[in-house]
């Protein structure tokens, strides 16, 4: 069965008898089933270049953009051969298809917003955290089951040994931040791919889509829920700027749920809330074909590509 969708050029293969549909679509718009396994869908990057605005794209933005995919080699290489631990990254992924079918699950993004509410609704339900996002367990009551970080510069090298603490069922981070692990740690790796789209095989990849929520929407898809409640996504920082521009914390920015989320002198950078929502468009359309849903239940957030609901309704 296909259903296309000319806008993103979307079109989902569905095998007799495969429990997820496998969607493969490629960036310059052809189409691949590379099998009962993967899913794919794709945005060039022409799209997102034309819509950058003046003053957006700097001396400084192209050449950070280029030193990533320069240092990202060397890990592109140890998850493509294979490595010995790049296999067995790939193995305990596994362990995580469908392992939720059917199911519903909280995905909390960590903006000042969550103050606001109360969580303990959803507790028993499966909670996906980011981050420093752990604390909400004390600080909410909730459980978190698993823990998600991508950001190697501004997250993992910071806050790894609290991953490892945290008091979660699993910590998934990004595959080229792996030295700040332990061969004993418990962690699962995901490797961080620059080619734009939605995979719902996280075993060959994730796309960052300029934000850690990106990459929990599409490890939600692969562990198999129906239907994701999204609340914290403010997307609204206090600071202006440049998309990716690096600031430096004064210990005072007031953009999380939680005090000094940034030690003073610890990087950060300017959100690209344009990436962002080019990105969660595709997550919206790579769901609802599917026949599931994101639904956006963030007190007073300024995303406006998921359907907006109140969260004691759907709880």
């Amino acid at each position: 069965m296909e259903r296309p969708d000319r806008r993103l050029r979307v079109v989902v293969h569905r095998p007799a008898g495969c429990p997820v549909e496998p969607w493969v679509v490629h960036e310059r718009g052809a189409y691949a089933d590379r099998g009962a396994d993967s899913w794919e869908s794709g945005m060039s990057r022409l799209q997102y270049i034309r819509t950058i605005g003046p003053g957006e794209l700097t001396a400084t933005r192209v050449r950070e953009a280029l030193t990533r995919r320069v240092q990202n080699v060397p890990h592109w290489a140890a998850w493509t051969l294979r490595t010995s631990r790049a296999r067995d990254a790939r193995a305990r992924l596994e362990r995580y298809r469908n392992r939720h079918l059917g199911e519903r699950c909280l995905v909390i993004a960590n903006g000042p917003s969550i103050r606001l509410m109360d969580l303990r609704p959803a507790r028993g339900m499966p909670i996906i955290g980011m981050n420093r996002g752990y604390r909400l367990c004390e600080s909410h009551g909730v459980d978190m089951k698993y823990l998600v970080a991508t950001d190697v510069d501004v997250q993992i090298r910071r806050i790894s040994r609290e991953m490892v603490a945290a008091p979660v069922e699993a910590r998934f981070a990004n595959w080229a931040g792996r030295r700040y692990f332990s061969a004993d740690d418990d962690v699962e790796f995901v490797f961080l791919v620059f080619r734009p789209g939605f995979y719902g095989d996280v075993t060959r990849g994730v796309y960052g889509g300029h934000s850690v929520t990106y990459t929990c929407l599409q490890l939600a898809f692969f562990m198999g829920f129906r239907q994701v409640i999204l609340v914290g996504k403010d997307h609204s920082y206090a600071e202006t700027g440049t998309p990716g521009e690096a600031r430096y914390s004064t210990g005072s920015e007031d953009n999380h749920f939680m005090p000094r989320y940034y030690e003073p002198g610890q990087l950060w950078r300017i959100p690209d809330y344009k990436g962002e929502e080019m990105a969660y468009e595709m997550a919206r359309r790579a769901y609802e074909s599917a026949g599931r849903a994101v639904l956006d239940a963030t007190v007073g957030g300024r995303l406006r590509v998921f359907p907006k609901v109140n969260f004691l309704d759907v709880i």
